[in-house]
């Protein structure tokens, strides 16, 4: 009888523990998020790119028309993200940590690339921002247009 006890013991054990392989997380996770110039509107088409810095694996995603991105499946780790497009400053950013079955938000504003240009053969230099054009002889403005 004691036999037969520990037998219905084990067995009732076995039964109602989980097993290990149940309680392990596995799974990819996922960052995502809108990418915005400085006036607020969606930047279609940029190249979002998320790289595992232990791995040097490259996952690469395009905005939408709404500026919308996500780039998934991600493994779990430490993720650099780059946001390209062309007449925009490059945006990095390092650290991102992502776990197994996890959503990082990363929304981006993408800074306007700096552009400037010289005339030949006067002595007027341009100077082009993004909400001003500028023409000034030897240091003097001789014509301001805004946009």
């Amino acid at each position: 009888m004691p036999r037969r006890a520990m037998l219905l013991s084990w067995t009732a054990l076995v039964l109602i523990t989980p097993s290990l392989s149940h309680a392990q997380v596995g799974g990819s996770g996922t960052i995502q998020g809108t990418v915005l110039d400085t006036s607020n509107a969606a930047v279609p088409g940029a190249t979002v790119t998320a790289t595992n810095v232990d791995t040097g694996i490259d996952t690469v995603r395009q905005t939408t028309d709404a500026g919308v991105y996500s780039v998934t499946p991600l493994s779990p780790g430490q993720y650099r993200v780059t946001v390209a497009l062309s007449g925009f400053q490059t945006f990095v950013r390092t650290g991102i940590i992502v776990d197994a079955l996890s959503v990082v938000g990363l929304n981006v504003t993408l800074q306007i690339a700096g552009i400037s240009a010289a005339t030949s053969g006067s002595n007027c230099v341009m100077s082009l921002t993004l909400a001003a054009v500028t023409c000034a002889t030897r240091g003097t403005p001789r014509a301001s247009v805004m946009r």
